[in-house]
Formats: structure tokens, sequence, C-alpha cells
């Protein structure tokens, strides 16, 4: 058994080798020019980013508008251009409490009426202002189908927050508890030591608020850097995902328009 397999073994190289070298065509080992690279396809190299359409509305608001059609989705993103670093230097947190309490109520809505609709549409909300930052930034995202809707709410909580008094107690509460776990954690303590000795006094420094400034914050402060920072002028709304360009400029025309 073991000869009938050597001897198949032989033949199969023997034969390997005589099909590789065609007559007339045998190459020098010195011939062969060494590139010292890869062979690549240059069509993959080949990088074709979509080009985004700019506009802006009258009131001052930049609109960036990527359409993509192979999912019947779409992506919003609005970003304020002031965020952490606006805090004030008695205030650490307070761009991200004004971000995080958008959800928490309208004039129209309450945050339990808010919570409902985003479930009802699929949708994903969020506002987020990260410590170390300069900006805001307010996500949503869900089916094409439902863009007039999750545009109409999305516009009621960048425009018309209430931050509502009682909400604000249970917010403080929750932030006050996760402030606590933080600083139980031996990489937060690290991360705030190591950028306070990289930072000093620049607002990157700061990485979370201080037990006071939650207990500090009040309604009349979120509603004010609100009105000072939430400004068509002072940002930038994107929107990428399968959409019709025009007909999507039209319904930011109509529900940012009366931004001012």
């Amino acid at each position: 058994m073991k000869k009938t397999f050597s001897c198949f073994l032989l033949v199969a190289v023997a034969a390997a080798c005589v099909l590789a070298q065609e007559p007339g065509k045998a190459t020098s080992a010195k011939a062969v020019q060494r590139l010292g690279r890869a062979p690549v396809n240059h069509d993959v190299l080949q990088v074709r980013l979509p080009r985004p359409q700019v506009s802006r509305l009258p009131n001052g608001l930049t609109l960036v508008i990527v359409p993509q059609h192979k999912l019947p989705t779409v992506n919003l993103a609005l970003w304020i251009k002031s965020g952490a670093f606006d805090d004030p230097r008695e205030m650490p947190g307070l761009a991200k409490f004004t971000a995080e309490m958008l959800r928490e109520g309208t004039v129209r809505r309450s945050s339990t009426q808010i919570a409902a609709a985003v479930d009802e549409l699929g949708a994903v909300l969020a506002p987020t202002a990260a410590f170390g930052s300069s900006h805001t930034e307010i996500l949503a995202s869900g089916l094409t189908r439902n863009l007039d809707q999750l545009l109409e709410l999305f516009s009621d909580l960048v425009i018309h927050p209430s931050f509502p008094r009682d909400e604000l107690e249970k917010y403080k509460a929750r932030q006050l508890a996760e402030l606590e776990q933080e600083r139980s954690r031996p990489d937060f303590l690290a991360r705030e030591r190591l950028y306070r000795a990289l930072y000093r006094d620049f607002p990157a420094a700061v990485v979370a608020p201080t037990p006071a400034s939650v207990k500090a914050v009040t309604t009349e402060e979120l509603r004010r850097f609100h009105d000072d920072h939430y400004a068509p002028g002072n940002a930038i709304l994107g929107v990428a995902g399968d959409v019709d360009p025009k007909q999507i400029a039209t319904l930011l025309a109509r529900y940012f328009g009366g931004w001012k």
C-alpha cells in the first residue's frame, strides 16, 4: 500500500513539472525582476466618495445632504458648534446637561410622549455633548417612510425644549448616582489625573461634572445655554440615506426654516 502511494506521488510530481515547463518558455531566475511589492488591482484603489449637496436656509442653517439608496433608512446629524468647551468654569457639564435634557420634554410633548414616539417610529434619537469636545451632537435615524414624523419630532426637541423641573430633578438624581459609580473606578480616576496634568487650565482637562455642578444646575441655566448656543447660524445639519435631495430639502425648510 505504501509503495503504491509513493509511486502515485512521484508520477503526480513529474506530471506537474512537465506541464509547468512549456517548450520555448523557460525563464531564468536571473531574468526575474523583483519589484518588492505585491501585485495590486488599480481599480480597487479608485475611491469614489459620494459628493454631498451643501446649501443654506435663509435663517443660516447649513444643510449637507448625501443620498445613499442601498437601504430604506435615513440618518440625521445636527452639530451645534458649541459644547463642553463652552461650559462656565463653575458649572462643568452644562452643555451635557442641556443636550441630554432635550429628550425630557418640549413645549408640545412630555418625556413619556417623546419616548413613546421614538419607539413607535422604531427610531434612534441621541443627543450628546461629550467632555473634551467643542460641539454638541444630536443624532437621529429611522426608516425613510417615517421621515416626515421623524423630522417633526427631531425639530421639536431641538427648537422647543421645555426643561421641565420635575424631569430635571430625576435627571440630577441619575447623574449623581452615575458620577459616584464612575469615581469608584480606577481607570476613571487615572484619566482624570492624566487630563488635568496634560491640559491644566484648558477645558479639555475636565472629564466629568462635579457633584456641586449637578446639584446647582437649574431649568433657567439650561434654557439660557440653549438660547445662547442653539441657533441655526451656529449649526450644521447633515442628512444621509435613502432620500431625494429636493424632497428632503423641502422637508428641512418646513421643519427648521422657522428656527430663529
